[in-house]
C-alpha cells in the first residue's frame, strides 16, 4: 500500500496532492454550479416581477382611459402607487430568498 502521509521533507505525496486538488476541483465546480442556479433563478424572478409590473402599468393606463372626473383620476392613482409600492416590496422580500446560499446539509 503506497505512503499518502506527507513526509517532513519532501511534502505530500503524488497521490495526495492529486486527490487534495480533485477535493478543489469539486468545490470550485459546486460553487460555480450554485452561482450558476442563483443567477437564472434571480433573471427569472426578476422578468417574472416586471411582466407583471408592465401588466399593472397596461390595465392602469386603460383604467385611467374610463375614468370620468378628477375624483375618479386621482382614487385610480392612489391605488395603482399603493399596489406598485407594495409589489415591490413583495418583490425585494422574495429576492432576497432567492439570493439566500442553500443550506449546507454534510
Amino acid at each position: 500500500m503506497p505512503n499518502t502521509q506527507a513526509s517532513p521533507t519532501t511534502g505530500p505525496t503524488p497521490a495526495a496532492a492529486l486527490a487534495a486538488e480533485g477535493q478543489l476541483a469539486e468545490q470550485i465546480a459546486g460553487t460555480q454550479r450554485h452561482l450558476s442556479e442563483m443567477t437564472l433563478n434571480l433573471t427569472n424572478e426578476v422578468m417574472g416581477f416586471a411582466s407583471r409590473r408592465m401588466q399593472a402599468q397596461v390595465a392602469f393606463m386603460a383604467e385611467l382611459g374610463r375614468c370620468t372626473d378628477p375624483a375618479a383620476l386621482f382614487d385610480a392613482q392612489l391605488r395603482f402607487m399603493a399596489e406598485a409600492t407594495s409589489d415591490y416590496a413583495t418583490e425585494m422580500t422574495t429576492l432576497a430568498k432567492v439570493a439566500q446560499p442553500p443550506v449546507d446539509t454534510h
